[in-house]
């Protein structure tokens, strides 16, 4: 599914995919504690880097937000943060936010439009769950829980029929 995924939504990776993807990954969540959920750390492993969706990427989650309070509800994703060497990666975004303005039990996984975030529950009772991160509120507000899992999550991914011309990646090796 998550290929398949992927490709449905043009992906292209930012950077260089990282060789030592696996070690990273493991590295990182021996840091925080925990273990990924299994089709997100394989996204991880196998991509080795930033995914980003050049063509755009959107969903319509349930829950409203400040964000999507209007129009046709969708939000956007610009990308998903991996472990290769772009500049804003995993390891990065979980350093800058995490305990500054993401709460502790959950990391960045992914950007959307105006540096909102998305978010993975790593711990208590949202182990698993997505939420969208609304930086214009203080630390531990702004939240939204828009799906129970990741798996769950991906399957809300559509292309974005509105869609302007693609961005051009800086540099792409994707390796797949």
């Amino acid at each position: 599914m998550l290929k398949e995924k992927l490709e449905e939504l043009g992906w292209e990776l930012l950077g260089r995919r990282s060789p030592d993807a696996m070690k990273k990954v493991e590295a990182v969540e021996q840091s925080l504690g925990t273990r990924f959920p299994d089709t997100y750390r394989t996204m991880l492993i196998d991509y080795g880097g930033d995914i980003f969706f050049g063509n755009g990427a959107i969903f319509y989650p349930d829950v409203r937000t400040p964000w999507n309070d209007t129009g046709d509800g969708a939000l956007d994703i610009q990308a998903f943060y991996g472990v290769g060497d772009f500049h804003t990666t995993l390891q990065s975004m979980i350093r800058d936010l995490v305990g500054e303005q993401i709460p502790r039990w959950l990391i960045p996984i992914g950007e959307a439009s105006f540096g909102n975030q998305l978010c993975l529950g790593i711990a208590g009772k949202d182990r698993g769950a997505v939420y969208f991160w609304d930086h214009e509120y203080e630390e531990g507000t702004g939240l939204y829980r828009i799906a129970a899992s990741f798996d769950d999550f991906l399957k809300m991914l559509e292309p974005d029929p509105d869609a302007h011309t693609p961005i051009a990646s800086e540099t792409s090796d994707t390796g797949l």
